[in-house]
């Protein structure tokens, strides 16, 4: 039985990811691999993988290429994830992520995807006019695959959000600023998809208060290793992570999303949103491969984690120390 679920999350870009773990990585050499993982990915995927290990039904929406669909929704079957993924022809691309610990790096070769025919693109549109009314949260994350214009974020998010729902947006490039213009309810960057969006020598508060007053009300703002910065129209913060042994790095960020997204279900401060996302990000690159902290877990590392009002200075001395 599918449970009752308010959030929906929408990944036109699914992936396989594996993990691989070689220490001290370079170029041109040859190296044994000590530990592989493989994961079901795609940025909206790990966000409904990261709400279930919070306790948060959700379904997951989008594409997927029929080649090797059982690889793929098995593993989401397993977790008890619900999904309406529709199937094209195709593989669901497989992506390479090598984690050095040595060098706590990561090196991604994503592949491109699978090319979307119009006719599953039109499939998917049917399916979000059709949502039920008790969905509320949409979460539209990752990239644009083959055969879906650029634009397709800023117009699932008018559409969305003439049907009363809230948008959480996460993607990067073309996408992303498309999207932007539409206004979603809440966008997470990271720091290269904001040097992105900058315009000149503007600071990092002035791209913020310019998205607010162009309609967007929430704006989380990863920063890897120095933290995240979480904002609203009245209030700046940035927090900064507990240390940890990083193991991977692949689906913090989506990870952040999901706990920022039950903050705001719940109705939780800013500070205890950014808290919680913090807290979220860092248990998830305390894992191997795309993998996710528990609620206790993430409970632990919410209790080390402060935020306070952001400021400029602050950024620099983050750039300093790492």
């Amino acid at each position: 039985m599918v449970p009752l679920f308010e959030v929906v999350t929408v990944t036109l870009n699914p992936a396989i990811d594996q993990t691989l773990t070689v220490d001290s990585f370079t170029l041109q050499g040859t190296h044994r691999i000590d530990h592989k993982k493989t994961d079901p990915g795609g940025k909206g995927i790990n966000v409904s993988r990261a709400l279930a290990e919070l306790g948060i039904p959700s379904m997951a929406m989008g594409f997927i290429g029929e080649a090797n669909e059982t690889l793929f929704t098995s593993r989401l079957e397993q977790e008890g994830i619900a999904t309406d993924l529709i199937r094209c022809p195709g593989e669901t691309r497989q992506n390479i992520k090598v984690w050095d610990p040595s060098a706590n790096a990561v090196t991604e070769l994503n592949d491109t995807g699978f090319t979307v025919p119009p006719s599953a693109l039109h499939s998917l549109w049917e399916k979000l006019h059709q949502l039920p009314e008790r969905v509320k949260w949409i979460v539209l994350s990752g990239s644009v695959p083959p055969g879906v214009p650029e634009t397709v974020y800023r117009d699932m998010i008018h559409l969305l959000k003439d049907m009363g729902k809230h948008v959480l947006l996460d993607s990067s490039g073309i996408a992303l600023m498309e999207g932007i213009a539409a206004r979603p309810f809440l966008i997470k960057p990271n720091e290269e998809e904001m040097r992105q969006l900058k315009r000149g020598n503007e600071t990092i508060s002035a791209q913020i208060a310019a998205l607010h007053r162009r309609g967007i009300s929430y704006v989380f703002l990863s920063l890897g290793a120095k933290g995240a910065i979480g904002s609203s129209p009245q209030e700046h913060l940035m927090a900064v992570p507990p240390p940890i042994t990083p193991k991977s790095t692949v689906g913090a960020g989506d990870a952040m999303v999901a706990s920022i997204l039950q903050s705001l279900m719940k109705g939780r401060t800013l500070s205890e949103t950014l808290s919680w996302g913090v807290a979220s990000g860092t248990a998830a690159a305390s894992k191997s491969g795309t993998d996710f902290g528990t609620l206790d877990e993430i409970r632990k590392l919410k209790k080390q984690v402060q935020p306070v009002p952001f400021s400029e200075e602050m950024m620099i001395k983050g750039d300093r120390s790492t």
